[in-house]
Formats: C-alpha cells, sequence, structure tokens
C-alpha cells in the first residue's frame, strides 16, 4: 500500500457518514491509542530518480491505483450502510379507518365507564386514585369529542388506533375500581394501596397526549395483573385494625340512620324514644373517629345502630 492509497482510503472514510463510528466498534477490543499505521518513508532521491517510470506510465499506474482504491472504498460504503439499524414504527396503523358505528360504541363505552366511576366516587371514601379523576374526567371529554365528528360522519381520524387504545383504558379504569369496590372491601390495606397506585399509573398514561399505543395497552395489562394480585392477598381479620372502607360501611350507617331518625322518629315518637337512639348514635360516632378502630368494634357498632333505630321505629307514636 503506497500513499497514494492511504490518502484515498482516508478521503472515502471521511466521506462516507458514519464510516468511523460504528455501533458494531463499540464492541471491539483493540484500545482506543493502537491506530495502524503504514510506512510511507520516501526512499532517497537518487533511487526514486533511477527508478521513476515515464509519464505514460505513471498515468496507467494511476488509473490502476484509482480502480483499486475505488473498489474497497465501495464495499466499506455497502456495509456501514448495512450496519445502519432501521428504527421500527412506534405504533401499527389500521388497515381500515374508524367507521361511524365504532365510534359511537366508543363514546358509549367511555360514558358508561365515567358514569361509574363517579357514582363510586360519590359513595366511597377518597381513595387513592380519587384526585386523579377530574384528570381522568377531562381526558374522556376530549377523547369523546374526537370520537363524536367521525361519528358524525364528518371526518375521519388520523389516528384511530391510539384513539380506541385510549378509550380501552379508560373503560378498563373504571372496570377496574368498580370491581374494587365490590370486592376488595375487606381486603388488607396493601391490597388497596398497591391497586391504587395501578389506577393512578394508568390515569397518568391516558392522560399523556405522547402515550404510544403500545404503553396504553400495557397500562391495561398492568391493572389487570394488579388486580388479580391483590384479589389473593387474605381478608381483614376481626381483630385488624379497620381500613377506611371498612369505616366506610360504618359512615353511612350512622349518616342513614340519622336520615331516617329525623324522618320517622323526631316528630313521631317520645324524646326518650328519640335519645336512646341518639346516644347509640354518639357512640357510632366514637367509634369511627377512633384512629385504631377494629373491624370488630366496627361491625358491632354497626349492628347496635340497626337495632336501636328498629327499636325506635317501633315504640308507640306520639299523638
Amino acid at each position: 500500500m503506497n500513499k497514494k492509497f492511504v490518502t484515498l482510503a482516508v478521503a472515502a472514510a471521511i466521506a462516507i457518514p458514519g464510516m468511523t463510528i460504528l455501533p458494531a466498534l463499540a464492541d471491539d477490543d483493540v484500545p482506543a491509542n493502537e491506530v495502524s499505521t503504514v510506512d510511507v518513508t520516501e526512499p532517497a532521491a537518487d533511487a526514486v530518480a533511477a527508478a521513476a517510470p515515464q509519464s505514460d506510465e505513471v498515468e496507467a499506474a494511476d488509473q490502476a491505483e484509482d480502480a483499486e482504491t475505488t473498489e474497497p472504498a465501495e464495499e466499506e460504503a455497502a456495509e456501514s450502510a448495512a450496519t445502519e439499524e432501521t428504527p421500527a414504527p412506534v405504533t401499527a396503523e389500521r388497515s381500515t379507518e374508524l367507521t361511524p358505528s365504532e365510534a359511537q360504541s366508543a363514546i358509549d363505552d367511555i360514558n358508561a365507564a365515567v358514569e361509574t366511576l363517579k357514582e363510586i366516587q360519590s359513595e366511597e371514601p377518597k381513595a387513592d386514585w380519587s384526585k386523579e379523576f377530574d384528570k381522568l374526567f377531562a381526558t374522556a371529554t376530549e377523547l369523546t369529542q374526537s370520537l363524536a365528528v367521525v361519528a358524525g360522519g364528518y371526518q375521519t381520524l388520523a389516528n384511530p388506533d391510539l384513539i380506541m387504545a385510549r378509550t380501552h383504558l379508560i373503560v378498563e379504569i373504571g372496570l377496574t375500581v368498580d370491581k374494587s369496590a365490590n370486592n376488595l372491601r375487606y381486603k388488607i390495606q396493601k391490597a388497596h394501596v398497591e391497586l391504587g397506585f395501578s389506577v393512578t399509573r394508568a390515569i397518568m398514561r391516558v392522560a399523556n397526549i405522547g402515550a404510544t399505543v403500545y404503553q396504553l395497552n400495557d397500562s391495561i395489562s398492568d391493572l389487570r395483573a394488579t388486580y388479580e394480585r391483590v384479589s389473593t392477598y387474605r381478608d381483614l381479620k376481626s381483630t385488624d385494625t379497620a381500613t377506611i372502607y371498612v369505616k366506610d360501611l360504618l359512615n353511612k350507617a350512622i349518616w342513614n340512620t340519622r336520615v331516617a331518625r329525623d324522618k320517622e322518629i323526631l316528630t313521631h315518637k317520645n324524646f326518650r324514644t328519640y335519645q336512646t337512639l341518639n346516644k347509640e348514635i354518639t357512640k357510632a360516632v366514637r367509634v369511627w373517629f377512633k384512629a385504631k378502630a377494629t373491624v370488630a368494634e366496627c361491625d358491632a357498632a354497626i349492628a347496635k345502630l340497626n337495632i336501636a333505630y328498629a327499636t325506635a321505629y317501633s315504640a308507640p307514636s306520639v299523638r
């Protein structure tokens, strides 16, 4: 290899983007400071003059060298292009557009999920994810507005897969919270904490406009897996400290008794009957405020309230 080959090889390496720094080179064991060199020391001037060919011979030799150096450069360029990784698309496109009927069905699913969540929010205690509900409701409103345009047949959506993935996640959040309220009330606190974190993550994901279809579907899988896992946790024992979900049953019993008292006892029964019922209500309130109240204490307070109200209701009415 002579000087001209070295010069052309270097020029080719500079001219080809990414040729001198490739991902594959990161695994080489050759230290960075060990660089291969070519001895290009020039011979003595007399020897050069004696061995110098004629001008025609020099031109022919130069053309041959150009051909030799072009082939390695082209091969290296091809290898460099082959090693370049092409990023995979983030989401796959639908083969068909979202139809108006599909859009309307999605709107109905979202509205049903939102109504379920609002009902639970009004009746259940402040769960770990309740503070995020407003953000979820806002996202659901924006989503239904986009779908309404398609349902009305006015236009199509740029990325229907993304819209439907968001819809499915909102529906899954509603289902998860509903199942939790109905089936997990007497589970240990750990179950509510873990599921609360999962629901919160899902709400944050669905509200993130940059979330991909893959990420949204991953949140659906996370919700389902978390619910299945916490469903296997043990139930509370009677001696365990009552969770907010157990105390919520007591709280509802207290308020229901108060409403019934004012409607059926206050003006219909004598004062002694009214006062006796009030004493049981006060005792139940004390249990509710007790930080370490057990499950058994809450259950007993509810039972006593029911008995006290039944007794007051059956007492003779005043004339």
